[in-house]
């Protein structure tokens, strides 16, 4: 026994609009509503943190430890302020300069800017030294934020 398969004039492929139009009997209608100011709000933060930048170089690897730089630029369109920077890192950091510790929760770090650099520019980027313990990775999973100044 063999299958056939061919294809007739009807078979076609049709569009997600097509679709819509044959199964509410051609009449394809479109909700214009305007989003929540809650989600709005929320597109604005995450807007924010994308248009924010994180770098990380090794700066020097001893074996035993090793000293590290973030540079956290500003690539919004507003001066920013009290920045945070949240990453994921195994090494246990010893000492940092130019932004102190929050917290640390694990291999979670949050780490802030100092009183005299806690506002960033537009386009502007701050350096963050560090040295940390033995381990092989780098610093991941970058999650920055900060407020529009007014």
């Amino acid at each position: 026994m063999t299958s056939r398969t061919s294809r007739t004039s009807h078979d076609r492929f049709f569009s997600s609009r097509t679709i819509t139009r044959l199964f509410t009997g051609g009449k394809h209608r479109r909700r214009r509503t305007a989003p929540p100011a809650a989600t709005l709000a929320g597109c604005d933060r995450l807007e924010q943190r994308l248009a924010l930048a994180v770098g990380y170089a090794t700066v020097s690897d001893w074996g035993s430890g090793l000293q590290g730089q973030l540079t956290v630029t500003n690539d919004t369109a507003a001066v920013l302020t009290d920045w945070q920077v949240t990453f994921t890192y195994n090494r246990t950091i010893n000492s940092i300069w130019n932004a102190q510790i929050v917290s640390r929760t694990g291999s979670q770090y949050v780490i802030k800017g100092l009183d005299w650099n806690r506002t960033l520019a537009v386009g502007a980027p701050q350096g963050v030294g560090f040295t940390a313990g033995v381990g092989t990775d780098a610093p991941t999973n970058f999650l920055l934020s900060g407020a529009a100044a007014t």
